[in-house]
């Protein structure tokens, strides 16, 4: 059964948040691990936009 609506979803960020990230990811660079940084937030909003149920919080499932 296809979900409604189908993936992928949209995955929406406060401005905070983005900029939170943005500062880790200064910090990571700073660090030398940037790239796999980057490459791990983008495996993230990846597995969030596909399929959001299974990516997200496990103690936090929402039915609706």
């Amino acid at each position: 059964m296809i979900p409604d609506p189908a993936p992928p979803y949209e995955v929406g960020m406060s401005d905070d948040l983005r900029e939170h990230i943005r500062r880790l990811s200064q910090r990571a660079a700073a660090m030398g691990i940037g790239t796999a940084f980057r490459d791990a937030v983008r495996r993230i909003l990846e597995a969030l936009r596909q399929d959001p149920r299974r990516a997200g919080d496990p103690f936090a499932t929402y039915a609706g």
